[in-house]
């Protein structure tokens, strides 16, 4: 048996295990020949590659494909999309703009605004080339480092920002003031001592209070500069909640810009979905399990439901690194439970890792 992508699957080829398909179903039997509509179906239900019977004759193996095989390690989703192209490129705009970030941020807090519309350009530019590759979230996770969080947690949050303004039917403009809204989110940072931001120990009430007014900080900055005023608002914003618990000004239902609460969610979902100094990255199911049993304090019930549906159908097709050692391929979630998906280990056999005692330690 070998895993082949689907776009390197023949006509002929023998699926070697049952596929399970979007709802859960099975869509195609083991030992079923591949035709162009096995193909058009595996394509309709989100799958990424399959495993095939090999009819190499014995003499065509060698050692390390054997082992590969036994073990099951084979070239996961990532690793194949961290050799292509398009990622490659995707990778090298996404550390200039951040780069960028680093270097125009700290000529803003200095009032040097006009450095505002050149970030602005160059983040709607990133999303332009990107926005219709399906694994741009993908992307966005590859390309995430540790150090420099501040910039690349402004560049993630506002490619997720800008996708989640897509997903909820938003024109391109306004998509594009989500996407430099989001770019802009934390600017009010700056003011806070590093030291305070990276501490990895218990912040003290004082400590908590003065990192609580970085949106107030970050809209003073951009206040007189020409971004588009709901960019300026979404800024002030972005860390208030409908039930009134956020801040700066503990807002609520009605009071709250549509942007803030875009960018609010995707910049707590690129939080805890990455490492910083002073804690561990949570799993995209761990980060989408905490945000469904919160959506309905935090925002919109309609962009909530809209990116928990959209941020969890991306992870189909991937491969995960169970707590027992395995290896499987998400190949479906469910809606109603979107922090367990089912998983497909190298056997064949579908599993829920929860109710077999288990965990997904991490994307791979």
């Amino acid at each position: 048996m070998k895993r082949v992508y689907i776009r390197e699957l023949k006509i002929g080829d023998i699926i070697s295990v049952n596929i399970v398909g979007n709802h859960g179903r099975t869509v195609i039997t083991k030992g079923s020949s591949v035709s162009k509509s096995t193909i058009d179906t595996l394509k309709r239900n989100n799958v990424i590659y399959v495993p095939i019977e090999d009819n190499n004759s014995e003499s065509d193996f060698n050692i390390d494909s054997i082992k590969k095989d036994i073990s099951g390690i084979l070239r996961t989703h990532r690793e194949y999309l961290s050799e292509t192209s398009e990622y490659k490129a995707f990778k090298n705009d996404y550390m200039r703009v951040a780069d960028n970030v680093r270097n125009k941020f700290k000529a803003i807090k200095d009032g040097y605004l006009s450095n505002t519309y050149d970030l602005s350009e160059d983040i709607i530019r990133i999303v332009y080339r990107s926005s219709d590759n399906v694994d741009l979230l993908n992307y966005v996770s590859m390309a995430k480092s540790i150090s420099e969080s501040l910039y690349d947690h402004s560049v993630s949050t506002s490619i997720i920002s800008y996708l989640l303004a897509k997903w909820c039917g938003y024109s391109e403009l306004k998509a594009d003031i989500a996407a430099v809204s989001g770019l802009f989110h934390d600017i009010g940072k700056l003011v806070i001592p590093e030291h305070i931001l990276n501490k990895a120990t218990p912040l003290t009430i004082e400590e908590e209070q003065l990192i609580k007014t970085h949106p107030f900080e970050g809209f003073m900055m951009l206040k007189k500069s020409s971004l588009n005023k709901e960019i300026k608002r979404a800024v002030l914003q972005h860390h208030e909640q409908i039930d009134k618990k956020g801040y700066p000004m503990s807002l609520g239902i009605g009071e709250i810009s549509e942007y803030a609460q875009i960018v609010g969610l995707a910049g707590r979902y690129d939080f805890d979905t990455r490492e910083t100094p002073y804690k561990k990255a949570m799993t995209p199911f761990e980060a989408v399990g905490t945000l469904n049993d919160e959506w309905f304090s935090l925002c919109n019930g309609n962009i909530a439901l809209t990116f928990l549906d959209r941020i969890s159908e991306t992870y189909v097709g991937n491969t995960v690194l169970l707590s027992n050692g395995q290896r499987g391929t998400i190949v479906f979630i469910n809606n109603r439970d979107r922090s367990h998906p089912l998983v497909q280990l190298s056997d064949g056999s579908v599993i829920n890792p929860f109710e077999n005692s288990l965990k997904i330690l991490k994307v791979i």
